[in-house]
């Protein structure tokens, strides 16, 4: 079971809305299980892929982000072979211990002071492997901050600031891992720069909309398609180029050629590179769907391509009160605004405010890594009552948003989804169900 306060959130609704709330929580468990990276990773190391690791002369697998464990866990029970270095570098929580591996716990959504010393230590080791080796990069979301190396002219606590700069203006991961790329000695590619001239594979388990797997962990071993400009760009688009001046020159003088752009796909390195995106949202998105029209429910995948657009879909489905399931996956910035709360939390709300009718219907939404946004929940799950009871206990729904303070407003009714860490990281997932009547 991945929701540690099932019991509580299902039994403080009584009657029907207790068995709706529990038929939630369960298909959102039943995501969880389908977003399982070991399966996955297991899978995609098919009979030619196994004889590459298992004749390499020495191996080499760095783990990366917040399915870091379970993606190692599941490489090392499939190859039967010693690795020569091997390491998990995961955000704070969510590192295991694994045969074969050591664990780096770091910073996160921010690099801190182990981010960078995973930084120094992946390129020391990954700088000695030859021809004769093979590199394995298990990659997937959370890496960005939690392995780190920026270049000298950059001081840590200005990548820090530019980055939580970002965050706090609503920047998309898209731009955000774009600024990253270009202050960096490891993303964006140029961690198979420095493995060169040993191959190298890279498994995927994307969190990211369009599954681009250079904004997964800010791309370490992948092909960059942006460039220096496109950073500075953005840091003009948000009106940080003097705020974050050490940045905005290191970018500026990598728009002149003064600095070197990450590697493309042009790049001689990536000859030698192999990329498979191993697992996403839309795997879980059709899994779930098939679990739930399995069990004789109608099930429809919501397409969506902003915040506004998913709340007013969400708000005519339940007018309707057309009976089934509505799930949708992906994710959308949020702003900051000194609240605890999340894009799942602050979207359930806005639903459930917004939702003025006496039909009867459970939403829930998580971050499938177990964190959504800042506050320690996973998300939460509002029904055709919560309104009421907010009400009720006299909170100011309106204030709270405008905070994005939405992790207090779900605790007042008694509707934030507690998981913890899942060892797992597929973006959001979010569930609508409408009974019959």
């Amino acid at each position: 079971m991945f929701v540690k306060n099932k019991k509580a959130l299902i039994s403080s609704r009584h009657g029907e809305l207790s068995i709706y709330r529990r038929l939630v929580l369960d298909m959102l468990e039943e995501g969880l299980n389908l977003a399982n990276p070991e399966t996955y990773i297991k899978k995609a190391l098919e009979s030619e892929k196994l004889n590459r690791i298992r004749n390499a002369d020495k191996l080499f697998v760095v783990s990366i982000g917040k399915a870091g464990s379970s993606l190692a866990r599941g490489f090392i029970d499939v190859v039967e072979r010693r690795i020569d270095y091997g390491v998990i570098v995961a955000p704070y929580g969510y590192g295991k211990d694994v045969p074969g591996f050591h664990v780096i716990e770091s910073g996160h959504p921010l690099i801190d002071e182990n981010s960078l010393r995973a930084g120094e230590e992946v390129v020391a080791n990954l700088d000695g492997a030859g021809e004769d080796d093979l590199v394995i990069l298990l990659v997937s979301g959370g890496g960005s901050s939690a392995l780190s190396h920026p270049p000298a002219d950059i001081p840590f606590e200005e990548k820090q600031k530019v980055i939580k700069y970002l965050m706090e203006k609503g920047a998309g991961i898209g731009e955000i891992n774009t600024v990253r790329r270009h202050i960096s000695v490891v993303k964006g590619g140029w961690l198979a720069f420095i493995a060169s001239p040993a191959p190298l594979i890279n498994f995927i388990v994307s969190d990211v909309p369009g599954d681009r797997p250079e904004d997964v962990a800010s791309g370490p071993g992948v092909p960059d398609p942006t460039t220096h400009a496109d950073a500075l760009n953005i840091l003009k688009k948000y009106g940080l180029v003097d705020d974050c001046k050490p940045v905005s020159d290191y970018l500026l003088a990598g728009v002149m050629d003064m600095v070197p752009e990450t590697p493309d796909e042009n790049h001689p390195i990536f000859k030698k590179v192999s990329t498979e995106i191993i697992l996403k949202n839309s795997i879980i998105l059709d899994g779930i769907k098939e679990i739930i029209e399995r069990e004789g429910h109608r099930c429809e995948i919501v397409q969506w391509n902003t915040l506004d657009e998913l709340v007013e879909k969400h708000l005519e489905l339940i007018e309707k009160g057309e009976k089934g399931f509505y799930i949708s996956g992906g994710e959308f910035p949020v702003g900051a605004g000194g609240g605890r709360g999340g894009p799942n939390q602050e979207l359930a709300v806005r639903i459930g405010l917004g939702a003025k009718t006496n039909r009867a219907f459970v939403f829930a939404g998580i971050d499938t890594d177990g964190k959504d946004g800042n506050s320690g929940y996973a998300g939460g799950i509002i029904d055709s009552i919560s309104r009421n009871i907010w009400n009720k206990r006299g909170v100011n729904v309106e204030e709270y948003l405008s905070e994005h303070n939405t992790a207090e407003v779900l605790e007042s009714s008694d509707d934030a989804i507690d998981t913890g860490p899942t060892g797992t990281n597929v973006n959001h997932l979010r569930i609508l169900f409408i009974p019959s009547f």
